[in-house]
């Protein structure tokens, strides 16, 4: 089974089978109750296929919030919608090594390395160009990924905030 953006290449996405493994192998293990719960954020189109940035979003999200202790359930719509955008903030400060930004194919290459995934630049390219709307710099630069467009695709992938 493809998916139908990767037919002739099994990189750029994890089947949806992997997801928990891969947060397993990343100490960010979910409770199996979680996983339905997860796998409706990271792909909304129920694909079976999971992209590498809403992915690794979700992991830097969750490893942000693992670090701070945050993970009480919050029934407050109000607080989690606050919440949420105080999370997006520190996944792309995650990505940027807490720089201004924009994420760039650098901060991709540095992630990818400590996830100890082998991600060729041609894919991570097009990640980056997903995220910016296929806006490209001059030349061959892909230019980069800001916090407004960070924010869109998380918006995408279901995430509310304010």
């Amino acid at each position: 089974m493809n998916h139908p953006d990767f037919e002739a290449s099994k990189e750029g996405v994890l089947r949806k089978d992997d997801v928990r493994r891969c947060l397993i192998s990343l100490n960010l293990a979910p409770e199996r109750s979680e996983v339905p719960s997860i796998l409706s954020t990271i792909d909304p189109l129920n694909t079976g296929f999971v992209e590498f940035v809403p992915f690794l979003s979700y992991a830097a999200i969750a490893i942000h919030s693992k670090e701070d202790g945050s993970d009480e359930d919050m029934e407050d719509d109000d607080y989690q919608v606050e919440s949420n955008a105080e999370e997006v903030n520190a996944g792309y400060q995650l990505f940027t090594h807490g720089g201004p930004g924009p994420i760039t194919i650098g901060h991709l290459r540095r992630i990818a390395k400590e996830l100890r995934e082998d991600v060729p630049d041609d894919v991570l390219r097009d990640m980056i160009l997903e995220a910016n709307g296929g806006v490209r710099n001059q030349g061959k630069d892909v230019g980069g990924v800001t916090l407004e467009e960070f924010e869109s695709v998380m918006r995408r992938a279901g995430l509310s905030f304010g």
